[in-house]
């Protein structure tokens, strides 16, 4: 995660690779798993973000879903998804018609 946070302009993509080995050895890591999630997100790869980090959006605790949320809503509003967008709006209190940019 230091790589991650490094300034490299690369730092993501190598965090990332590192990331997808630990999520692999350790699968139910919901910090690993988040952290993945977010270099995807900074990297453009919404996809793969998407897919990652799913299985949190019903995580028993709360502050990890609380941070899942957001990138989740903009991986999906990314990847014109707008049914899933509504359904984590509604999951983070907000209307799910509003699409948490002004609109």
């Amino acid at each position: 995660m230091v790589l991650r946070d490094s300034g490299l302009s690369n730092a993501h993509r190598q965090a990332a690779e590192q990331l997808q080995i630990a999520l692999e050895e350790t699968p139910n890591d919901a910090i690993c798993r988040h952290a993945l999630g977010d270099c995807y997100v900074k990297a453009g790869s919404y996809l793969q973000a998407a897919e990652v980090l799913e299985p949190l959006i019903d995580h028993t605790w709360q502050k990890t879903r609380e941070k899942t949320y957001p990138l989740l809503l903009e991986c999906y509003n990314q990847l014109a998804e707008p049914l899933k967008a509504a359904q984590i709006r509604a999951k983070m209190g907000g209307s799910p018609y509003s699409d948490n940019r002004g609109h």
